[in-house]
């Protein structure tokens, strides 16, 4: 939705909200990027993860090889 200009009725509400996205992508103020889900540093944080994705993210976050 930030990237692409067209709107729908269900999308009109928050239309004005993305128009100061839009317009900062389009200054080149702001780019956005896919990031997986597996590097999602933020879910050590907020969910019950899996302990090899537990120990990859805390790597991330803190550092070293622990």
């Amino acid at each position: 939705m930030a990237t692409n200009p067209v709107t729908s009725k269900r999308s009109k509400h928050i239309a004005m909200r993305f128009n100061f996205v839009r317009e900062k992508i389009s200054s080149g103020a702001i780019c956005l990027e896919y990031c997986p889900t597996t590097e999602m540093i933020a879910d050590e944080l907020t969910k019950i993860l899996p302990k090899p994705q537990h120990v990859k993210l805390r790597r991330l976050i803190l550092g070293g090889s622990d």
